[in-house]
């Protein structure tokens, strides 16, 4: 009879045993589960400033390719001035001794 309720009262340990740590295994999973929550969040709020970056980069790239363009149309111009210069100046040169 002692045998028995010594099982018994074994058995009854081990049970609030896995009890208890079902209940902290519950626990840890629900902290685990609310920090992957919050990382969740920050990778999707990432992703959308990262998607904004990408977008003012790419207004950026489109801005800097006109600028490029623009100095180029003004370098042509300025090497045509020259040349519309030297022209002139040649031009002078020739018609002053008339």
């Amino acid at each position: 009879m002692m045998r028995k309720q010594s099982e018994i009262d074994k058995a009854f340990i081990d049970i609030e045993t896995n009890k208890n740590e079902a209940i902290s295994l519950k626990s840890e999973n629900q902290r685990l589960v609310n920090q992957i929550q919050m990382m969740n969040q920050q990778l999707n709020s990432s992703k959308q400033e990262n998607q904004k970056l990408m977008q003012q980069n790419e207004m950026l790239q489109e801005q800097l390719n006109g600028l490029k363009s623009e100095n180029q149309t003004e370098l042509k111009f300025y090497e045509q001035w020259k040349e519309v210069q030297a022209e002139l100046s040649e031009y002078k040169k020739e018609h002053s001794n008339c």
